[in-house]
């Protein structure tokens, strides 16, 4: 994903992907996520905002031109992955993506101001609580839900 970029202090954005690695007839698959993510700093470092995957009009997949080559890992779905981003203002941004690893674009993304705001504010209202990292295994997890899939 994007570097993250000062908000509103303490609070940090960024333009995070995720994937989604799943075997299909044999072959490995991949399925790509684009998230809104929102860091807070201080007094601990923790998210609080992680958006659901960022949908994008489906012309920046139809409309260009790609180039796939010998050994390309099979994709799920078509994705923009983030690589860099400038914020604009407290309501839209532009970031550097590649379109389903083939085109380089650029793409403003606008209209989040009022969704980062509540974010922020739910976290100010909240009553202190002790958020220092707790031990948790995300692949027990992932593993679990796959093999709860298989039955």
């Amino acid at each position: 994903g994007t570097s993250f970029i000062e908000y509103e202090w303490p609070y940090f954005v960024s333009v995070a992907h995720g994937v989604i690695h799943k075997e299909v007839d044999g072959e490995d698959t991949r399925h790509y996520t684009c998230n809104l993510a929102l860091l807070r700093v201080e007094p601990t470092f923790r998210f609080v905002y992680i958006s659901s995957d960022i949908k994008f009009s489906q012309s920046i997949y139809t409309d260009i031109d790609g180039v796939t080559y010998f050994g390309q890992v099979p994709i799920t779905n078509n994705f923009a992955f983030p690589v860099s981003m400038v914020l604009e203002n407290r309501n839209s941004l532009v970031m550097g993506a590649h379109i389903n690893d083939n085109v380089s674009v650029l793409l403003r993304l606008k209209g989040f101001q009022s969704i980062l705001r509540t974010a922020i504010d739910i976290d100010q209202n909240q009553k202190k609580q002790d958020y220092s990292l707790k031990p948790w295994r995300l692949q027990a997890v992932v593993a679990s839900l796959l093999n709860q899939n298989k039955n």
